[in-house]
């Protein structure tokens, strides 16, 4: 979420934006030996819908190799909240 401040005390702020990313522990220490120039890969299975589409397209961002994830059709992939 996207805040103009944060208030100091209880309060209510109306977000301007929000936006969702991955990450996860494994995701966020590949994304970050990557950016640091190591050679990363991830193997893993994962769904063919839209949140898995994502999950690809942001590791390959980062340089991650995602050759070796198996991807099952038809299936929904697993996200937190």
């Amino acid at each position: 979420m996207v805040v103009p401040e944060f208030p100091c005390e209880e309060g209510v702020t109306q977000a301007s934006a929000s936006a969702e990313q991955g990450g996860g522990p494994v995701a966020t220490a590949l994304c970050t030996l990557s950016s640091l120039g190591w050679p990363t890969v991830l193997l893993d299975a994962q769904s063919d819908d839209a949140t898995g589409q994502t999950i690809l397209r942001e590791l390959g961002e980062f340089g991650v190799d995602t050759s070796h994830i198996r991807i099952h059709k038809g299936h929904a992939s697993t996200h937190a909240q």
